[in-house]
């Protein structure tokens, strides 16, 4: 009888765990959506390349590899970009998640 007390309540706290997990908003929806101007470049020699946005000579933003249009902003290389940001992936690393993006004639 004792066994089965302590099951139960191993049980409960494995469903308060996972119920938990699941009420966690996908990465994609969290923050506010914010406009950032910059030069597209790639960094870093391959395989460990990165893409960012140079906004001005000091500031740099690493594009996160979760970014929907990731694989599309590879060939935007060297443009002058506006990017639809959600939010920044890790701030520590100065990473952003990029929902979209325009083209600025320059």
């Amino acid at each position: 009888m004792f066994t089965r007390k302590i099951n139960f309540g191993k049980s409960v706290i494995l469903f308060c765990l996972l119920l938990m997990n699941s009420c966690t908003p996908h990465p994609g929806n969290t923050g506010t959506l914010k406009a950032l101007t910059g030069k597209l470049y790639v960094i870093g020699s391959e395989p460990f390349t990165r893409l960012v946005l140079e906004i001005d000579p000091d500031k740099i933003l690493i594009i996160s590899k979760e970014s929907p249009v990731y694989p599309e902003l590879w060939k935007r290389q060297g443009q002058i970009l506006t990017l639809k940001i959600r939010r920044h992936d890790n701030p520590a690393e100065n990473q952003i998640y990029v929902i979209d993006y325009q083209t600025n004639l320059k």
